[in-house]
């Protein structure tokens, strides 16, 4: 982040979600791609279907999950009522059970790790994903959550959507267990 030492001295006392949520308007460094599926964006989706060999039809979600080679990665995509085909609204990515990477609308990736567009994935220490968010540290949280709304964020403009939430949880060692990102129900 760009910024000058009077401008960082203010933004040090602000609570974690806050300073997330200022680093969000200023330069839109938020979660909005697993792996190149994309928030509300139908090419994204349509191009992993013919990737993955998975039918398409542009009444139904074929795809509502992804899981990595080693099937221990789960990505599950959410759609809501009345949004148009392929329009992905959040997505959920949490260590799994083979058993779960089974079935007609799973898809398996040839990725070791589902990652995300800010390169952040599974197993990753909280260290390294607060720098890759571009937020300060907070050594006493296992949670980050981020909350950004429509006026402040470019990427929101864009879809047209009120407000985006991301939630990333760690173990008591510092690993990143589980995250989910995507647009908060209208």
């Amino acid at each position: 982040m760009f910024m000058n030492y009077r401008s960082y001295s203010k933004l040090a006392s602000l609570p974690l979600w806050l300073l997330l949520m200022e680093s969000c308007y200023a330069n839109d460094y938020i979660d909005v791609e697993i792996s190149g599926i994309k928030l509300a964006d139908e090419k994204s989706y349509s191009k992993a279907l013919k990737l993955l060999n998975m039918q398409t039809s542009k009444k139904t979600n074929s795809l509502e999950k992804i899981c990595n080679q080693s099937l221990s990665e789960v990505a599950r995509f959410s759609f809501f009522e009345g949004a148009s085909y392929g329009q992905v609204m959040q997505i959920d990515v949490a260590k799994v059970d083979k058993s779960e990477c089974k079935g007609d609308k799973v898809g398996s990736v040839k990725l070791e790790r589902l990652t995300t567009n800010n390169g952040i994935s599974l197993g990753q220490k909280y260290g390294v994903v607060v720098s890759k968010l571009r937020i300060k540290e907070n050594l006493n949280s296992r949670v980050i959550n981020v909350k950004v709304v429509h006026s402040k964020s470019k990427f929101l403009r864009e879809k047209n959507m009120p407000e985006y939430v991301a939630k990333y949880i760690f173990s008591d060692d510092g690993t990143l267990t589980s995250f989910s990102f995507g647009f908060a129900y209208p």
